[in-house]
């Protein structure tokens, strides 16, 4: 083993402790002169406040920060939850609307197949004054009752306009079928001359079904756009 200074196995610390006084040196040149002790305790503090957290208290905020967003997501959502309820509803309503105008118009053809029908009793053998009249009721209540509920829905005011107008055509083409309807089983030929005024009401009728049709084809797309935009929006605001 080297012998130096300090005894046999011992090797000797000088080149280390110059080593050292050096590295102290090029610390102080770069850092200035020595600090004082109430410097020295300043900057210690300064360096505390940048310091890593605890893990405890890094995960106490991520859940704050957590609690936080959620509950800005309920409140967005919460918000926009009365558009969307509101576009679904109209799509709903406008649905119903729909098909109760279908029915109203597959029940005004039928309805002229009656007056029809009543025109051939005592020449087609499978027709009776019973039968006509009893498909005349059926027929009558049935038109009646689609329309009136189809008067009562609360629709906005553009497709009001066109309900309110096949109304009132419906309600006259009905008294009209079921006037002819009658004539027809008692005077035929008093019947036959009527036919071109209760064909002419067919006709307006019709034609106010077909606008109404429209109108409701119309509104109802204008709805499902709505409350896709609506969904779409309130999906937006919980990502």
């Amino acid at each position: 083993a080297p012998i130096g200074p300090e005894g046999p196995g011992r090797t000797s610390n000088g080149p280390r402790r110059a080593h050292i006084g050096a590295s102290a040196r090029r610390l102080e040149l770069k850092s200035g002169p020595p600090l004082s002790m109430t410097q020295a305790m300043n900057r210690m503090r300064s360096w505390a406040r940048f310091a890593p957290l605890p893990l405890t208290v890094k995960l106490m905020a991520v859940n704050v920060l957590l609690v936080l967003s959620l509950a800005a997501v309920v409140l967005v959502a919460w918000r926009m939850l009365p558009a969307e309820a509101d576009a679904a509803d109209d799509v709903i309503l406008l649905t119903n609307a729909q098909r109760a105008n279908q029915n109203a118009d597959t029940l005004h053809g039928a309805l002229r197949a009656d007056v029809l029908a009543a025109l051939l009793v005592g020449q087609a053998p499978e027709l009776s004054i019973e039968s006509v009249r009893q498909s005349l009721r059926t027929h009558g209540m049935d038109f009646r009752s689609e329309i009136s509920r189809l008067n009562k829905m609360p629709l906005k005011a553009e497709a009001r306009q066109y309900v309110v107008e096949a109304y009132i055509s419906a309600l006259h083409y009905l008294a009209m079928v079921e006037r002819q309807v009658e004539l027809a089983l008692t005077d035929r030929a008093a019947a036959l001359a009527e036919m071109p005024a209760f064909e002419t009401a067919f006709e307006v009728a019709k034609v106010a079904l077909g606008r109404q049709t429209d109108e409701l084809a119309r509104a109802s797309e204008q709805a499902q756009a709505a409350s896709r935009a609506a969904f779409a929006a309130l999906a937006a605001s919980a990502e």
